[in-house]
């Protein structure tokens, strides 16, 4: 949705003005991902998809699957407006070829994002398991008969990529190990995953809940069940995740910005380098610091979330909004 301004004679005509255009942000749809965080253009129906974007809301809404006119909706699992995040599982009855996904929040729809449905794989071959850790020099003593063995944990990767000890808060990692059950609860330093994506005897695809510090890695598999049983793995450590507090310009604090200024986002563990997107309309990038970043606002208008993503692409990627801000043209 694009929002056009005309100046209005007093404060009163402004302040209705962005009322209005806060009230009927429309959603944005900027990436689909497989649960594992790989960027997709293509599903198969009954597959699951995650949607990131801006501008959801926070109540839940509706995924559609449009072929011209009619379509059929997806089943919507999990909806995080604060963090742009949709899991939806596609309908298994869709039909195959290009067709365009639409994110209805309220009484607004996405502008139709492009996605090809497919005919599902016979056998998808599950990720690839890091290379085992040099086994220890005194192993443990076996349980007594009868009993099932506990959960191994052994290493914890980022998503398609190399062993890691450390990771921010929100970011999606994966952890091996043997014996993990099907289900359960992973820990890290205490503190449960904000989410389990996947979860194999193999393997657990999570993402690091909002704890930072160090300690070590649990999991309790199979709750309730007569395998359930609980290992300790090696310590991890959670980096603090980004935080925006506002946003400046010339100095002073700013809610309205106009096309072309240079305006600060501040706030704290912003990183050194990402991508910063107003209404999913990429922002140039002058200068990049842990505490402040500074850019020149897109070519837009309207009101809505500003969204910074640090390691944009990657497996280690971390997505964080911020305030709602107003654009207006004629600064």
């Amino acid at each position: 949705m694009r929002l056009s301004f005309r100046a209005f004679g007093g404060a009163l005509g402004a302040s209705l003005l962005l009322a209005h255009a806060a009230a009927h942000a429309a959603p944005q749809v900027t990436r689909l991902t497989t649960p594992v965080g790989v960027t997709t253009t293509s599903a198969a129906p009954g597959d699951v998809l995650v949607i990131e974007g801006a501008g959801f809301g926070s109540a839940t809404g509706e995924v559609w699957l449009d072929r011209g006119g009619y379509g059929r909706e997806a089943e919507v699992l999990e909806w995080n407006g604060a963090g742009g995040l949709i899991r939806a599982r596609l309908p298994s009855l869709a039909d195959l070829g290009a067709l365009r996904l639409i994110v209805r929040a309220g009484a607004e729809g996405s502008p139709p994002y492009p996605l090809l449905l497919v005919r599902a794989a016979a056998s998808p071959p599950a990720p690839a398991a890091p290379a085992p850790a040099p086994a220890s020099p005194a192993p443990a003593l076996p349980p007594p008969p009868g009993t099932p063995a506990d959960p191994a944990i052994r290493a914890v990767n980022v998503l398609g990529g190399a062993v890691t000890t450390s990771g921010i808060a929100g970011t999606r990692v994966l952890v091996s190990g043997s014996r993990l059950g099907n289900s359960g609860v992973l820990s890290f330093n205490g503190a449960a995953a904000a989410a389990t994506l996947v979860w194999t005897p193999s393997y657990i695809v999570a993402t690091l809940p909002d704890a930072p510090g160090t300690g070590p890695i649990t999991v309790r598999r199979d709750p309730g069940l007569p395998d359930e049983a609980s290992g300790v793995g090696p310590s991890f450590t959670i980096l603090p995740a980004p935080v925006i507090t506002g946003y400046t310009h010339g100095g002073a604090a700013a809610v309205l910005a106009h096309p072309g200024d240079e305006i600060g986002i501040r706030g704290a563990n912003l990183g050194t380098g990402g991508q910063v997107t107003f209404q999913g309309i990429t922002a140039k990038v002058r200068s990049w610091s842990p505490q402040v970043i500074t850019i020149i606002v897109p070519s837009i208008e309207g009101t809505g979330p500003v969204l910074i993503v640090l390691n944009p692409h990657t497996g280690a990627e971390v997505r964080t909004q911020g305030p709602a801000i107003t654009v207006m043209a004629g600064g």
